[in-house]
């Protein structure tokens, strides 16, 4: 970017970046309401915002699961990946989403990893054999 474009751009990313905070408890809060429809327009300015943010990322990707949008919350969670490799949460929403998408082979991996990041003796278990959530 020239030197001068950018000092006239740098105002306004500026303020974006500076909203993200605010913008990221209002969606937060729509998720945790049952509202991640209208958490997942929120999540997406911040992905255009800092589109290197995995927390950002691995947010969307958690209110489209909540939404039924199972496509694009696989995309997001595959994006996250991109940024930390071993992401447990991450792994686990992309192989839940390949699940309800009913591609079961996709949905082993993920999972897996998932699995052998989280610790021992946890409240639930994930049967990835059969793909599912048990108690």
């Amino acid at each position: 970017m020239k030197p001068i474009l950018f000092l006239f751009l740098a105002p306004v990313l500026w303020a974006e970046a500076g909203d993200s905070p605010e913008k990221a408890r209002r969606a937060a809060e729509l998720v945790l309401a049952g509202k991640p429809e209208d958490a997942i327009p929120l999540y997406q300015e911040l992905v255009r915002a800092l589109p290197n943010d995995a927390g950002a990322l691995l947010n969307l990707s958690i209110a489209e699961f909540k939404a039924k949008r199972y496509r694009d919350a696989a995309s997001h969670a595959a994006a996250v990946l991109q940024l930390q490799r071993d992401s447990p949460a991450a792994n686990l929403f992309l192989g839940s989403s390949y699940e309800e998408l009913g591609e079961h082979a996709m949905a082993l991996e993920p999972l897996e990893k998932a699995l052998e990041a989280w610790p021992q003796g946890s409240q639930r278990s994930f049967d990835v054999r059969r793909g599912a959530l048990k108690s």
